[in-house]
């Protein structure tokens, strides 16, 4: 890091109340851990909303199914 930038980040910290060490920890958890997770979150969101939609049959049919199935003690 040269000089001016290391000074501008100094001042950003300065300005958060930081060290720069701290300042330096908290952009690279932010990073590399935090933008990390975000991105596989939204990676999974992507891919479960690519699924082709499910066709469910009616609730009458699903009733009848299960009463079938379970008895009709449940409904």
């Amino acid at each position: 890091m040269d000089p001016d930038e290391y000074e501008k980040l100094r001042l950003l910290a300065e300005r958060e109340g930081l060290s720069v060490a701290e300042a330096v920890r908290q952009a690279v958890e932010e990073r590399y851990m935090v933008s990390a997770e975000k991105t596989r979150r939204q990676q999974a969101l992507e891919k479960l909303f690519s699924l082709p939609p499910i066709v469910m049959p009616e609730w009458s049919e699903l009733k009848k199914e299960l009463a079938d199935r379970r008895g009709a003690l449940l409904f």
